[in-house]
């Protein structure tokens, strides 16, 4: 089958979502019938979204007779996977945990939670921009210094870290803004699944 094949591809609508929140899995159907998999990873811009293919397989289009033992496989083995990695995820959380009790045993109760936060409000402190995504997108420029978060001297609110290490910020509108902090260090907050905000720097 020709590579161009791809391009006239059938997208099926069973998407499988995938740990990472902008990355999933689509099944794809070329015009014989035949299917792959394709990972696609969702990038998300000031004003777009992007939408790209990361990878391919397996390397060849499978039959419905190739398909299914196909799948039993890479099923198999995901769950081997995921075995495994729950078993490291397991040890590597109870020693951690012993030495947080360390921790907290020599500087006081809770102390090593106290640390944590103190920490990321550390690592907030700065200008950063509010993008508030509603049918529309708007900006606002906000510098936070301690609990401080403000766009102006009449715009402003309070910013804290709860006990989870979520980031909230308190004052700026008539509701909260409960953030969750991302790996590439901004912060996301879905309010109501039609409005986004994103803090960035």
């Amino acid at each position: 089958m020709k590579k161009a094949t791809l391009f006239f591809a059938i997208t099926l609508f069973a998407y499988m979502q995938m740990a990472a929140q902008d990355t999933y899995v689509q099944m794809i159907q070329d015009t014989a019938g035949r299917h792959r998999f394709q990972r696609v990873e969702v990038r998300q811009y000031d004003n777009f979204t992007d939408t790209l293919v990361v990878d391919r397989f397996p390397d060849v289009w499978l039959d419905s007779a190739a398909l299914a033992p196909y799948m039993e496989r890479l099923i198999a083995s995901l769950d081997e996977r995921q075995t495994e990695l729950r078993r490291l995820f397991n040890m590597v959380k109870s020693e951690r945990d012993v030495h947080i009790g360390f921790y907290d045993n020599i500087n006081g109760d809770g102390a090593y939670l106290a640390l944590q936060k103190s920490k990321l409000l550390a690592a907030l402190s700065g200008a950063w921009t509010l993008v508030d995504r509603n049918g529309d997108t708007t900006k606002h420029d906000i510098t936070v210094t301690g609990n401080d978060f403000r766009k102006n001297a009449t715009r402003f609110g309070t910013i804290t870290v709860t006990d989870d290490l979520q980031v909230v910020v308190t004052g700026f509108y008539n509701f909260d803004l409960v953030f969750d902090v991302l790996q590439n260090g901004n912060l996301k907050f879905q309010r109501n699944n039609n409005r986004l905000f994103i803090l960035r720097r």
